[in-house]
């Protein structure tokens, strides 16, 4: 059985967003140019409108990242860092967990599942040790609350959780948040992967792909939003 009881001083929370809503409007002002409508809270389509409330403050941004967003098609947390082991402090190796969730198709079937892995490394190590599986995103399987923010994944091959996520004190995504990660899975052969680790966030949420700013995408060429404004879903998903 593989073991790790550590902490990780260094923290950094991802989210990738892929969403298509909104329509756009007839244009006001005659001259025959369809504009975007304003958008729904929490419905970050193609615009140059930066007024969603997960925009404004630390706080609103901390409400989004704790919710359920069903309307994307996908999401998920990410935690990577430097780890302090409790029994070799000076043997400082690196920690990963992975959550995500997704919508996979199959036969003309579609079924939202997630994908998780855990793993970590050091000198003594040599080598990742990981655990990783998929489950349906669906209850009692997958358990996510929003106050105080907490994900559980569960099995019913086994009396407690696969992996548990939890905000333990400050804001979610937030500078110097404390969280903590538990993790109690077998691979293939029955041999166990526990994992009890306490997670300081020294940076505070990094988006990734899509931009600060409600995880726009700040990268498209004229060419590019041309294209997309034209085409008949105005997405870029």
């Amino acid at each position: 059985m593989a073991k790790v009881v550590a902490k990780i001083i260094v923290l950094i929370v991802i989210s990738l967003l892929l969403v298509s809503c909104g329509d756009k409007v007839n244009d006001t002002e005659g001259n025959g140019v369809s504009k975007w409508a304003e958008p729904p809270a929490g419905c970050p389509y193609f615009t140059e409108n930066y007024i969603l409330p997960q925009t404004q403050n630390s706080e609103q941004l901390g409400q989004y990242l704790a919710s359920d967003h069903f309307e994307y098609d996908l999401d998920g947390w990410f935690f990577m860092g430097s780890l302090i082991d409790s029994v070799t402090p000076d043997d400082i190796g690196v920690f990963f967990l992975a959550v995500q969730r997704i919508e996979m198709s199959e036969n003309g079937f579609r079924a939202p599942v997630v994908p998780a892995i855990v793993g970590f490394n050091n000198s003594a190590i040599g080598h990742y040790e990981f655990r990783g599986f998929f489950t349906l995103d669906a209850d009692p399987l997958m358990e996510v609350k929003s106050d105080p923010w907490s994900v559980r994944l569960n099995s019913p091959l086994q009396s407690g959780p696969l992996i548990t996520i939890s905000l333990v004190s400050g804001t979610m995504g937030a500078i110097d948040a404390v969280y903590r990660i538990t993790a109690d899975i077998p691979d293939f052969n029955g041999v166990r992967l526990q994992v009890d680790v306490q997670l300081h966030d020294r940076f505070g949420v990094v988006n990734q792909g899509y931009g600060p700013a409600s995880f726009f995408p700040q990268f498209l060429t004229t060419t590019q939003r041309e294209q997309i404004l034209s085409s008949p879903v105005h997405s870029v998903s």
